[in-house]
């Protein structure tokens, strides 16, 4: 009952965060983290640089802008954003103009944010100052053993001193092909990268 759910929350959760942020070493599969290649503002193939006043919203749509253009603008269509809920929260929610004024970047449908018809989430497991722009449509989990529970009486000493073992257990993978893997982008410092991004006033 109770500690049957218990597991199966824990292997959800473990689940979640290695889609994430699984770093493809031991029983962890490679998540999106591992596929997903660093922002570069100067990148030859897709430079996006000198936006006025350039905020986090900004860098939100430069980084589906490379996405899109490294994917000859009809491979790839970036269609979600992964974040820190604190980042979304003072660098989006909360920001207001020179007069206090709120500016909300979101198209709100249905209750789900939007930013230039990418869906919003947020997640515990994105550190703050960090966030994952992608099209979603080229990863695929893999379920390869469904849960389960497995129940032992005799590990160790367990049958002697009365007690029971309980283990859940999934087995799944999050396949990306090698030619897809330009469709998956990450930013370790948005601070940064909104910088990278932001024009030069001139002195």
């Amino acid at each position: 009952g109770r500690l049957r759910t218990l597991i199966n929350d824990s292997v959800e959760f473990k689940l979640d965060t290695d889609v994430l942020l699984g770093d493809g070493t031991g029983e962890n599969m490679s998540g999106i983290d591992s596929y997903a290649s660093e922002f570069n503002a100067t990148n030859t193939d897709a430079p996006v640089q000198a936006i006025e006043s350039a905020n986090y919203v900004d860098l939100i749509l430069a980084m589906q802008a490379q996405i899109y253009t490294l994917g000859k603008e009809n491979k790839f269509a970036p269609n979600t954003v992964i974040l820190n809920y604190m980042d979304w929260f003072s660098l989006v929610l909360s920001s207001k103009d020179a007069d206090a004024n709120y500016l909300d970047y979101r198209n709100v449908n249905m209750g789900t944010a939007m930013i230039n018809g990418m869906t919003v989430i947020t997640s515990p497991d994105v550190p703050a100052n960090t966030c994952y722009v992608l099209d979603s449509t080229k990863g695929e989990l893999i379920i390869n053993q469904s849960y389960e529970v497995s129940i032992a009486y005799e590990n160790a000493t367990d049958w002697e001193n009365d007690l029971v073992a309980m283990k859940g257990s999934i087995r799944a993978n999050l396949l990306v092909e090698t030619p897809n893997t330009n469709a998956f982008m990450k930013c370790s410092d948005v601070a940064a990268g909104i910088e990278s991004i932001n024009a030069v006033t001139p002195a």
